[in-house]
């Protein structure tokens, strides 16, 4: 597809200004604000290395296999600055929304020097083509298993966190009615009490406690009920009475409130978060872990985008349009809109929680990217595999005609666009919580 914006001229002093702009807003933008400064820096990581590296892994595999690649820019749009080395052109593009780079010949549908056919990608062997493919899908699983080996070195495998009987947070106050604009807060149970962060649970109601997941039981199924704690703190042992709290949700979890409402049911509320007690793991360790950590992570995300996908994944996604709460759900799509969200929401929580989310989106795009559906990688996958086993069954030469599956890459390309529309009314009316 032509470049509607290649014909645009950018003289070099405006691009030496742009830079230099770049730079001065980029310090000043760490210096007043520093959250939204790594929110950007997530944001250009997302559009521009991770996109970049994709059509890197395409590029160099393409090259390997003697395919002829007569472009490779970072970016689209006007040119800013580019060079050629050979046949390819190298460069960047004012608009830092990803790259492309140009293969020869990827269908039928071009119109090629016969010189250069030889080279083409179409005249490529199976394994010339899909490693060529799939080489873009790789550098995601490569970047996602090297965030988890940064997680697991400097944060511990997360994994196998248990939570400890020491409380790690208390939760001072919180509000009345948190779907209102400007709600009235109140002092959380744990708050009134006196409880502090340091404190370990012994005991409830005289009863000895061994796991967090005994305390919270008890605080859930008694909303109202007024318990006796023993909590050690600073080596002595503390009697503490405590009202625990009773707050009244929906099943969607997002109208949550103190006082009672119509479909809203009661359950317990202390205001307490435990401590985890997190394995940590050496440089060694992480070596082998991370790959498994990792493949973890992608069989999730195999299951989260088989259950979108599904009749009942996309009655819950077209359920988050109803005006009626109750059929509203947390299956939804995020737009580059709700993903600025989700990336301050990661950079105010931590390292770990960046590292993380970048780790989780490398794996979503490398799998979705595998879908055998054109235009995917995993679509030309599928064609470049139906072409090596009908021309074996055959005996001869069997070439898709890729006019035949535009309206396959029409219906995918809709469908996309009606996820990024619909995602981005979400985002703006409904913002995604990132649950840092």
């Amino acid at each position: 597809m032509k470049d509607p914006f290649e014909h645009v001229a950018i003289e070099i002093r405006q691009i030496a200004a742009g830079l230099v702009g770049l730079v001065v807003a980029g310090v000043l933008l760490t210096l007043v604000n520093p959250v939204l400064a790594g929110t950007v820096a997530v944001l250009f990581f997302f559009f521009v290395v991770m996109i970049g590296l994709h059509e890197l892994g395409h590029f160099v595999m393409a090259k390997r296999a003697g395919m002829k690649v007569t472009e490779f820019f970072i970016g689209f749009g006007p040119r800013l600055w580019s060079m050629r080395r050979g046949e390819t052109e190298y460069g960047i593009k004012a608009l830092p929304l990803g790259g492309y780079c140009k293969i020869v010949g990827m269908t039928n549908l071009e119109d090629i020097d016969p010189v250069d056919e030889p080279r083409t990608y179409r005249a490529k062997g199976w394994w010339a083509k899909v490693s060529t493919v799939v080489a873009g899908p790789v550098t995601h699983f490569v970047l996602a298993i090297g965030f988890v080996y940064a997680i697991l070195l400097g944060g511990g495998d997360l994994r196998e966190a248990k939570a400890t009987l020491t409380i790690d947070e208390v939760t001072e106050r919180i509000p009345v009615d948190v779907a209102a604009d400007d709600p009235e807060l109140v002092p959380s149970g744990a708050a009134a009490a006196g409880l502090r962060a340091g404190d370990t649970i012994v005991s409830v109601d005289g009863e000895p406690v061994e796991t967090w997941a005994e305390v919270s039981k008890q605080w859930r199924d008694r909303p109202g009920a007024e318990v006796a704690l023993v909590v050690e703190r600073a080596g002595e042992r503390v009697d503490i009475a405590m009202t625990i709290m009773a707050v009244y949700g929906d099943k969607t979890g997002r109208r949550v409130q103190i006082e009672p409402f119509e479909g809203g049911e009661p359950r317990g509320f202390a205001g307490l978060a435990p401590e985890a007690d997190i394995p940590a793991v050496g440089v060694g360790e992480a070596l082998y872990l991370a790959p498994i950590r990792t493949y973890q992570g992608a069989v999730e995300t195999v299951g989260a985008i088989g259950h979108i996908f599904s009749p009942a994944g996309i009655s819950e996604y077209l359920g988050n349009f109803s005006s009626d709460e109750s059929e509203q759900s947390d299956t939804r799509f995020i737009s580059p809109v709700g993903f600025g969200r989700v990336a301050g929401d990661a950079v105010r929580a931590g390292w770990v929680e960046v590292f993380a989310l970048l780790a989780s989106i490398n794996l979503f795009v490398g799998l979705l990217n595998l879908l055998p559906l054109l235009p995917f990688d995993g679509g030309h996958i599928a064609v470049a595999s139906y072409e090596s086993i009908a021309s074996r069954i055959r005996r001869r030469a069997v070439r898709v005609d890729f006019a035949r599956l535009l309206p396959v890459m029409v219906a995918t390309l809709s469908v996309l666009a009606f996820i990024f529309v619909s995602a981005l009314f979400l985002d703006i009316s409904r913002p995604p919580d990132a649950g840092f």
